[in-house]
């Protein structure tokens, strides 16, 4: 019959050699550990095998609601990791060998999801969204290897594009659209590398351009 693994606080742990012992063991520790408050509420739990932590391991609030929850493996987080506010989610990431990689989404006081992201090994890499807290699209667009690349789009809350501006490495470079909440162009700025170039045009309510200054711009981003 198999025996329940030991469980023991892990203030009683020692390390050695980036090892957990137990006082006085010769053996690195393998079994269960709690921490608690001082009003005897849980603290923390989770296992440790040949002295690393692997499995299930979750962290408390004093108020007993989970402050974090996920997955070791040998020691480094793997899975999903879910870490809460006081009263509820803040985040949950994805994680591989205890880097970043994947999904991670975001989550406001409600549990209503108000942005979303891409990472791949510790940097943003790939989609992105934000949202209302009517869960509307407020904005996307994509990452690559931790900048903004390609085209963002920026949305009214009405649902109406209100932005449109596209990044190469992070800069923005190309064009620039400024919509109302009609739909209706109102301004266009091109970018280069960064910097403004060219003229800045302005719009009308009907799309025709406006008997208003045109700011020209040189390529080094002065007037």
């Amino acid at each position: 019959m198999n025996e329940e693994p030991p469980k023991v606080s892990r203030d009683d742990l020692l390390e050695r050699n980036g090892l957990k012992y137990e006082k006085f063991a010769d053996v690195p520790f393998t079994g269960s550990v709690e921490n608690r408050f001082r009003d005897g509420q849980l603290r923390l739990k989770g296992t440790y095998k040949d002295g690393k932590k692997v499995g299930v391991w979750e962290s408390y609030w004093d108020n007993g609601q989970i402050m974090s929850k996920g997955v070791l493996k040998n020691a480094k987080k793997d899975g999903v990791w879910e870490h809460y506010r006081r009263y509820g989610v803040g985040t949950k990431s994805t994680y591989k060998d205890d880097k970043l990689d994947g999904v991670k989404e975001w989550y406001d006081e409600n549990g209503q999801l108000w942005k979303k992201e891409t990472w791949k090994n510790e940097k943003l890499h790939g989609d992105y969204q934000e949202y209302y807290d009517d869960s509307q699209l407020r904005a996307k667009g994509s990452w690559k290897n931790g900048k903004a690349e390609g085209v963002v789009e920026i949305y009214h809350d009405n649902g109406q594009l209100k932005r449109k501006i596209t990044y190469k490495s992070g800069k923005r470079d190309g064009d620039e659209e400024e919509y109302d909440e009609n739909g209706q162009l109102k301004r266009k700025i091109t970018y280069k590398n960064g910097k403004r170039d060219g003229v800045t045009l302005y719009y009308d309510k009907s799309d025709q351009l406006k008997n208003g200054v045109e700011v020209v711009y040189h390529d080094n981003g002065q007037l």
